[in-house]
């Protein structure tokens, strides 16, 4: 196989690739086990956090540590914060949300109730409550995962505390038997954090076993003790100064940018559905949480549909014209014409497509030959 130059072919102006950012990543990591195992106070000792408190599990901490917090029991209200926390400057660093069970339980419930309403005639429907039929879940998983996205973007420390729930042998003839423990999530919730960490407590003291690290700084299956502060235990191993460093703001796109974008859709007459889909594959749930750069690539992409759809309309004309002078040149009668043109469903050549006209231009020059 012949040596390939990647070289040249990197340093080429169209090239879509760039020179790797130095900016260190923050801590994604998620923290499970049974109450009392110190998993909130663990994530409180991180650089100035903010709290999105889901049950109250802060409230013994504040006279004793200084954060922020913001009472959150809805996953409209998880989502919208997560959205802020992106868009505007704030002197925060650590962004914890304790739990996310709530937020999925939540996230959950509000999908059940939509569908309830919206789906009265098919199986899941039962009245007062509805059950989720399989089709169904693609709607909380995709919220779900726009979330998870979200929160990656956050230039912050993401800290997801989660409750405890067992695991059950599943070979033949165990029943109820108890294999292990894990988060109470949505069981994606691991893949999206670089960090894992089951705590637990005995006789006042506290250890972290680690399930999963994707820095290596801990080995999978690892049982550590925890210090009360237990901060710089994270901070040595995982390097204090990104951890701690001020949060970068996302450049979003601006109302003026969202606005021409909407206009050039409503220009080319797309539909929500095909328009959201377009905001979608942008990289946002919504074209008010486009980043200024992907606004910028969809308005890109919507003018040069408008381009290729005016030439096209200037094609077509074209192409009319001909067949009307190939009609006039042929001695072709209305009557005749219009014969000609029922055979496609229409009555004006305008409405004829491309192919259509094609056919009808290729005929009328072979008679006018004759």
């Amino acid at each position: 196989m012949p040596k390939v130059d990647l070289g040249k072919k990197a340093a080429a102006k169209n090239s879509p690739f760039e020179q790797a950012a130095g900016k260190e990543p923050r801590i994604k990591a998620a923290f499970f086990g049974p109450a009392g195992s110190g998993k909130t106070l663990t994530a409180l000792n991180f650089p100035a956090p903010c709290v999105l408190d889901a049950e109250g599990g802060t409230n013994a901490y504040g006279n004793r540590l200084k954060f922020d917090v913001r009472k959150a029991t809805n996953a409209d209200e998880i989502r919208d914060t997560v959205n802020w926390l992106g868009a505007n400057p704030h002197p925060y660093q650590t962004l914890i949300i304790d739990p996310i069970t709530v937020y999925w339980e939540s996230l959950l419930a509000k999908w059940t109730e939509i569908l309830r309403q919206r789906n009265q005639g098919s199986k899941g429907f039962k009245f007062d409550y509805y059950d989720l039929q399989p089709k169904d879940w693609a709607h909380p998983k995709g919220e779900l995962k726009e979330f998870f996205r979200r929160l990656i973007l956050l230039d912050m420390n993401i800290i997801l505390i989660a409750r405890e729930k067992p695991v059950y042998s599943d070979k033949a003839g165990d029943f109820m038997v108890k294999v292990g423990e894990t988060f109470d999530a949505e069981r994606s919730l691991d893949y999206h954090m670089d960090l894992v960490l089951r705590f637990s407590a005995a006789k006042g003291v506290h250890s972290v076993q680690c399930r999963k690290d994707r820095w290596g700084a801990l080995m999978v299956g690892e049982t550590l003790t925890l210090p009360e502060d237990s901060y710089p235990f994270f901070s040595s191993r995982y390097g204090g100064k990104k951890l701690s460093r001020k949060a970068e703001v996302e450049d979003r796109a601006d109302e003026a940018h969202t606005l021409e974008a909407e206009t050039l859709a409503t220009t080319l007459d797309l539909d929500a559905a095909e328009f959201s889909l377009m905001v979608e594959r942008a990289g946002a749930s919504s074209l008010d949480m486009l980043s200024a750069n992907a606004c910028d690539d969809l308005i890109a992409t919507l003018k040069g549909r408008i381009k290729e759809s005016d030439e096209q309309d200037a094609r077509h004309k074209t192409a009319v014209k001909a067949v009307r002078e190939l009609i006039k040149a042929c001695g072709l009668s209305k009557e005749q014409v219009a014969k000609s043109l029922s055979k496609y469903d229409v009555t004006k050549l305008a409405d004829l497509s491309p192919p259509q006209l094609a056919v009808i231009e290729k005929t009328l020059a072979a008679k006018l030959e004759k």
